[in-house]
């Protein structure tokens, strides 16, 4: 990537936003990782399905002031009627016993780093 572009419009739609933007090269995933460190990631990701609960007070996901937030933006975006965002997803599978698993580890973390 050479280049990250903000188009005006989304300044216009979301003034106050602030943006961080990750770039890895020659990832090789879990290839370059021992056992030790792709179970440390697990318990990572278990630790955030269990936090994550913490968020989840009622069966009704859209009245959860975080995803309340979340379908305000997407709402402002030109996106497929009914698209939701991945922590709604995340919560509803926490919800229904059903936690987020091991994908690879840039998932993983990043999924991970969602408990906050």
């Amino acid at each position: 990537m050479k280049k990250f572009i903000v188009k005006d419009e989304f300044w216009d739609l979301f003034p106050d936003a602030t943006l961080g933007v990750l770039v890895l090269n020659n990832v090789e995933e879990d290839k370059a990782l021992s056992e030790d460190e792709l179970n440390e990631i697990k318990k990572l990701l278990n630790s955030s399905n269990e936090i994550a609960k913490k968020y989840v007070p009622n069966e009704v996901i859209s009245e959860n002031d975080v995803v309340k937030v979340w379908r305000d933006a997407y709402s402002k975006f030109p996106t497929k009627k009914g698209a939701r965002c991945s922590l709604e997803n995340l919560l509803k599978r926490v919800l229904h016993d059903n936690p987020v698993g091991t994908i690879l580890p840039s998932v993983d973390i990043t999924n991970w780093s969602r408990r906050y």
